[in-house]
């Protein structure tokens, strides 16, 4: 599926897409050009311009379509060829053909069909009327109720009644991508990270789109998890080095790690892809205050010529004491080259006091203080993570931990339990909970999550099992 893919977006662009309205033809001219820089929000715009200005378009439909498929969106993408196929575009039959008609039952290709066209025109209310018809006559077809979110998002801008529909789409479907990532966007958009992100790994582990992993970067860059968002950026330009959103979230994932030279590198990337906000970074780190002394000291650093590098970065806090930046690099040379803990607890203190809330800060100073022993501040900075990422199942394991190198076992076991319960597919977190119960002499309970750990893969606890 992934190779037709590719073939097809080749085709499509090379396709001549100059029939019809002269306008409708400048509009796709457009769209195919932000599609070649894989801009396909901004192409769906300008071919969705172009079926308004000629209805009957046919390049227009299936221009939109193999946007739509780059999208994942593969619902709205077979509506599209089907409208193009209509139009008598022989492509748009051939790939109408190739999808199969997985995405919904050709019952109800022409109402989907028909509720885009309007969606397009703008007559949102008549697109709905039309899918609640439908809905009506086939209630557990899970294709009509994500169509129906797709208008309230995209056109009404009710984000309430997409998730709402979405919800139900999701309920009858399981396995439906798609759906996934709309209601991901729908939830991006209404500032929902941590169920937003759930839902783009929904649509990763269904499809692997590309579009899915710049999406959870992006959130994982807003959350404060910049390690997560660097990984997600790498596989989105794996796909396409091009991709100049996830250029400029490489850029940002590397700078909230300090890494001030590399960043600069993507964003410069970025930049020239046209990328405004990346444009923007990369100026701001060349003339910052000590922004060419920064690079400077992380080349040293890269180099392993650490001592250099804090010299360079004690000039620079001498002259501008309020630089987050050169505090926090400072920090890391001391905890991860020089191991000087101490030392690397005070800078990050200063870090937290110019930025506080900082993930990569916080989660650092978590490190140099359970290395230095000092396992209730440790947990005191534990907790402060768990406020901002109250979903995040890693976070309380790692809460777990330090409570447990407290030997406060009965609060390592609820930390644990609140862990697996968020990811109870998890087996470490079974096993964790089971030995906090241990040695909180709770013998019972311990031994059901001994097993319970077995269960799900986790061989160290099958021992323990047996053993009872």
């Amino acid at each position: 599926m992934r190779h037709f893919i590719f073939t097809l977006f080749a085709f499509a662009l090379a396709a001549p897409a100059f029939c019809g309205d002269a306008k409708s033809a400048k509009y796709i001219s457009e769209g195919i050009s932000f599609a070649k820089h894989e801009k396909y929000s901004l192409a769906i715009k300008r071919f969705t311009s172009a079926v308004k200005e000629a209805p009957k378009n046919s390049k227009a439909y299936f221009n939109r379509g193999v946007a739509y498929l780059k999208m994942k969106d593969e619902a709205a993408a077979l509506a599209d060829f089907k409208k193009a196929c209509e139009l008598d575009n022989k492509e748009g039959c051939s790939v109408a053909r190739k999808l199969g008609g997985k995405t919904q039952p050709a019952d109800f290709s022409a109402v989907t069909s028909e509720a885009l066209k309007l969606e397009a025109q703008e007559k949102y209310e008549d697109a709905l009327s039309l899918l609640d018809g439908a809905i009506a006559k086939a209630p557990q077809t899970a294709e009509l109720y994500y169509f129906k979110a797709h208008v309230l998002f995209n056109g009404k801008k009710d984000t309430g009644g997409a998730v709402e529909n979405l919800d139900k789409a999701v309920s009858l479907k399981p396995d439906y991508s798609d759906a996934y990532f709309l209601r991901g966007l729908v939830r991006k958009e209404i500032k929902r990270p941590g169920k937003a992100i759930e839902d783009f790994g929904k649509a990763i582990e269904l499809s692997s789109a590309p579009a899915a992993f710049t999406e959870r970067g992006e959130l994982y860059i807003l959350t404060g998890k910049p390690d997560e968002a660097a990984a997600d950026f790498a596989k989105a330009l794996a796909v396409n080095v091009e991709d100049d959103r996830a250029q400029t979230g490489m850029g940002m994932a590397l700078k909230e790690k300090g890494e001030t030279a590399e960043a600069l590198n993507y964003f410069e990337k970025a930049c020239a892809l046209k990328n405004e906000t990346a444009c923007s970074e990369a100026e701001q780190l060349k003339s910052a205050g000590g922004g060419s002394s920064l690079l400077r000291a992380q080349k040293e650093r890269e180099d392993g010529r650490y001592d250099d590098a804090l010299k360079t970065l004690g000039k620079i806090i001498s002259s501008d004491p309020k630089n987050y930046e050169a505090w926090f690099l400072k920090s890391r040379i001391l905890l991860e080259d020089k191991r000087d803990f101490a030392e690397a607890v005070e800078s990050l203190s200063k870090a937290l006091e110019l930025k506080p809330g900082s993930v990569p800060a916080l989660a650092a100073r978590i490190s140099a203080y359970k290395e230095l022993e000092r396992y209730a501040e440790a947990e005191t900075d534990a907790g402060e993570l768990i406020k901002l990422s109250a979903s995040d199942c890693r976070l309380y394991a790692q809460r777990a931990v330090l409570r447990g190198l407290k030997k406060d076992y009965s609060a390592s076991a609820e930390d644990y339990r609140q862990a697996a319960s968020l990811c109870p597919k998890k087996a470490e977190y079974q096993f964790g909970l089971a030995t906090a119960l241990k040695n909180s002499g709770n013998a019972e309970k311990s031994a059901e999550a001994f097993a319970e750990s077995c269960e799900l893969g986790y061989k160290p606890a099958c021992v323990f099992s047996r053993a009872r």
